[in-house]
């Protein structure tokens, strides 16, 4: 019988490795923790600065007179607004209004969050209508020069979405791609190899193994986006489900470059090897190169315009932990586009060799035997 051509022995093998790693014990443990992690996250700090939701505006060029009357009108519609000499603003408030001698029509209002400027300009607005009808003038409004002190906090919060996508996605990335290792040890070991190997196009049995782990991390990701914006629904952040849905898909490209980065290469390594205490050995400088690629991603969080970072971007295998940040912070700048397409690159010379390493690892019977000669230290056997 002769074997399959390489789709057919890509589907057969992809849907296999899909069903065997989609729902692990591992899948769950992670679930539970990242789900934990963002809880904790989004529940302390409501808890230890709990927000009274009063905003504070502070009033600036005003008369004594006119700042009274600013007050008193400010008091009937029931908006915090404190009078202040400074040109500045106070640290104590949301907003600083600049009002001229002439009247509060037409003034500068600078507000410290661009995402509560609509709220304080109502606010505003309603203060100068209580004014105005108190003086008796007409109460056609201008809408007042608004200016933000910091932007709005998305950039906060995409730098924490990007921390838990290099957070999650490296770590499905490892997990995914050491599972990938140690059932090619498994199936060396107990030599369901020498049944699968002839019965499958070689390039398509070790791409279905990748590709079907790496769809199940794909899968988990998707699993957790969800969850992910369910949480936040609950819990009242519900604007920043939107931030979490734009950066599901940079999580997801990132992802499958790493995997499949990573998982040719484990597929390749974990072909040498005899056994899982051989494995063991492997990932310890494995993991030294993780734990390296870590850290970069995580200096690159201080600042993600950094020039080295743009440089390094471009590299792999360090776009595959600075891509994500690059993409979720600064979009698909020129770099990051170089460092996708270089990855793109390094992904196909490494399933090639990860083919090669296969083939010798496992298919070359006389070096299988030579292995084992020399690890055993035992005399060749006579059928040698």
């Amino acid at each position: 019988m002769s074997k399959p051509a390489f789709l057919s022995t890509l589907g057969v093998v992809t849907q296999r490795e899909f069903k065997r790693s989609f729902w692990t014990r591992s899948t769950v443990i992670t679930l539970a923790t990242v789900l934990l992690i963002m809880l904790a996250m989004l529940i302390v700090p409501r808890i230890l600065s709990p927000d009274s939701g009063e905003k504070t505006i502070a009033v600036t060029g005003a008369s004594s007179s006119q700042a009274q009357e600013l007050s008193t009108a400010a008091n009937k519609v029931g908006v915090n607004l404190e009078v202040t000499n400074s040109e500045t603003l106070p640290e104590e408030a949301d907003a600083l209004w600049s009002v001229s001698p002439q009247g509060p029509e037409g003034n500068a209002l600078e507000v410290r969050k661009a995402s509560e400027q609509n709220e304080l300009s109502q606010s505003v607005d309603r203060i100068r209508l209580a004014y105005l009808d108190g003086q008796g003038e007409s109460t056609s409004l201008e809408a007042p020069a608004i200016s933000a002190v910091e932007q709005d906090e998305n950039e906060a919060q995409l730098l924490v979405i990007a921390y838990f996508v290099v957070l999650v996605g490296f770590n499905l990335v490892v997990s995914n791609a050491s599972l990938v290792a140690q059932r090619t040890i498994e199936e060396k070991g107990n030599r369901v190899i020498d049944i699968l190997i002839p019965r499958f196009h070689l390039y398509g049995f070790i791409a279905g193994k990748v590709c079907g782990t790496g769809l199940a991390g794909v899968a988990q990701l998707l699993l957790l986006g969800v969850m992910a914006a369910g949480l936040l629904t609950v819990t009242g952040s519900s604007a920043t489900v939107g931030l979490v849905l734009t950066v599901l898909p940079h999580a997801i490209i990132w992802y499958v470059l790493g995997f499949l980065f990573f998982g040719f290469l484990y597929a390749g390594l974990g072909s040498l090897l005899r056994s899982p205490a051989e494995g063991a050995a492997l990932q310890a400088p494995l993991q030294l190169l993780n734990l390296g690629l870590f850290v970069v991603a995580i200096f690159a969080l201080q600042d993600p315009s950094a020039p080295w970072v743009q440089s390094l971007v471009a590299i792999p295998p360090f776009s595959l932990v600075l891509g994500p940040i690059v993409s979720v912070v600064s979009g698909w700048t020129p770099t990051l586009v170089v460092g996708g397409i270089l990855t793109a690159v390094a992904v196909v010379v490494l399933s090639f060799l990860g083919v090669r390493l296969y083939r010798w690892g496992i298919v070359n019977e006389d070096w299988r035997r030579l292995f084992r000669r020399r690890s055993s230290g035992q005399p060749a056997p006579a059928d040698d």
